[in-house]
């Protein structure tokens, strides 16, 4: 039986996910002393490989200089809002002495910051360094759905379902909404591309 499915509709379950962090947070040990047996562990695999991906995560290469923002590891405790952005950077920034400054701007960024900053997403074109990839918002973009329905057995439709706001997606919506290959949907209540 899919628990996930029948109770959550296959969406992550916050609570679990905050309480799990929670428990990391207050319950951590010294992952510092931890982060070189870490980084050892790391020599099983393709180094090749593994540069790639932080090379392309992380495009900062020498030293560049920090604007207002920064915050000390240290300093950095769990807000109000936005509590998803700080459990999913504390899982990685725990390994960095407190002492060290970081700045994360959370949300869809469509615009390169002034200075290097942590983002869960970064605009493909320009000098785009200062955006440092890093898995944040988890819950909502990192659902792993045990699917029961044969590969087979689907419908061959892509499936949409988005906020239609920006130009490019008007476009798209307005060439595909009735296509019979496509079945998409517009979030936005009152949309003419609502769906019931």
């Amino acid at each position: 039986m899919n628990i996930k499915k029948l109770l959550f509709q296959n969406k992550n379950f916050k609570p679990w996910c905050y309480l799990k962090a929670e428990f990391r947070d207050k319950f951590a040990a010294d992952f510092v002393s931890k982060r070189e047996s870490l980084l050892q562990t790391l020599s099983r695999y393709d180094g090749n490989e593994i540069q790639q991906r932080v090379d392309y995560y992380n495009k900062l290469s020498g030293h560049r200089p920090s604007l207002n923002g920064r915050l000390r590891i240290a300093d950095y405790h769990r807000p109000d809002h936005l509590k998803v952005y700080y459990y999913d950077s504390k899982e990685y920034l725990r390994y960095f002495e407190g002492d060290l400054t970081f700045q994360l701007v959370p949300g869809d960024v469509v615009d390169i910051p002034e200075s290097p900053s942590i983002v869960k997403s970064r605009p493909i074109a320009g000098d785009n360094a200062n955006s440092v990839l890093l898995n944040l918002d988890k819950i909502r973009h990192f659902n792993f759905i045990k699917d029961d329905i044969p590969f087979r057995s689907k419908m061959n439709k892509l499936i949409g379902r988005a906020a239609v706001q920006q130009e490019h997606r008007k476009a798209f919506y307005e060439l595909y909404f009735n296509h019979p290959l496509c079945d998409l949907g517009d979030i936005m209540k009152g949309s003419k591309w609502e769906k019931p």
